[in-house]
């Protein structure tokens, strides 16, 4: 944990698993399924500051509050590579980091990822990604609130 992180307690409205609480004032538990065979990882809800950048002309720095997991214990795939330190949720949920800057008035409540040719990954939280990256539409699953892509070429 950093210096400016804080557990997530169980009265907290991003508790969404208040019923495994033991008291108000407990440690928000939080514990992800992935479609992997018995893959897990379980632990608790930490909020500390993700420092963003805006994309403007003025690059400012904003300081956004958000909540992830702090992974205490992982199954299946996880223990076969290296096991997640926490999880940076980017799901559909109201706890997912773009659900949290939009409820907070920094985005609008999607993201987009960016994999150049240099190898270097970039992240746009908002509707607006590089002006010169290419889309792909999500492949939303229905049965299962996740989504994937289909990969084209290169």
């Amino acid at each position: 944990m950093s210096l400016t992180s804080q557990r997530v307690l169980c009265n907290s409205s991003l508790c969404e698993l208040q019923r495994e609480c033991t008291g108000t004032t407990g440690h928000c538990p939080y514990k992800m399924a992935y479609v992997s065979t018995d893959t897990s990882s379980s632990g608790i809800l930490v909020e500390d500051v993700l420092y963003l950048t805006t994309d403007d002309t003025h690059h400012e720095v904003v300081e956004a509050r958000i909540v992830f997991g702090c992974g205490q214990v992982q199954t299946g795939s996880f223990l076969d590579v290296a096991a997640p330190n926490g999880l940076f949720g980017l799901g559909m949920e109201k706890i997912s980091v773009p659900s949290i800057l939009s409820s907070r008035g920094l985005t609008s409540d999607s993201f987009s990822m960016c994999f150049g040719h240099d190898g270097i990954g970039r992240i746009s939280f908002g509707d607006n990604g590089s002006s010169d990256q290419e889309e792909t539409s999500f492949n939303l699953n229905q049965l299962r609130p996740t989504y994937n892509i289909s990969i084209t070429g290169e």
